[in-house]
């Protein structure tokens, strides 16, 4: 699977496993896969961490998304400014 092979890659987690000694300050939560088919047939993997068993944050964790409104108005903008518009897509973000 591609994306455990980038997690692997990228050395995001250390495997502590059951009975390994926990670490002071630090709480273990639970991790699982989750699996789907698309309506394309691709099959497609995520690793998901069970965040809801964890304290609140103290600093904002707020992930904003553009609206269509916003991005009319930015190509809009950009248009009367003679400016160019490009776009990117982060794929394992």
């Amino acid at each position: 699977n591609l994306e455990i092979e980038q997690l692997m890659d990228y050395k995001s987690f250390k495997n502590r496993g059951k009975g390994r000694i926990k670490i002071p300050g630090y709480q273990m939560i639970r991790c699982h896969l989750v699996f789907d088919v698309k309506h394309d047939g691709r099959h497609k993997s995520r690793f998901v961490a069970g965040g809801h068993m964890t304290r609140d944050p103290i600093e904002s964790v707020y992930s904003g998304v553009v609206s269509i409104r916003g991005l009319r108005l930015l190509i809009f903008l950009a248009e009367l400014n003679g400016l160019k518009v490009e776009c990117a897509d982060v794929g394992n973000a």
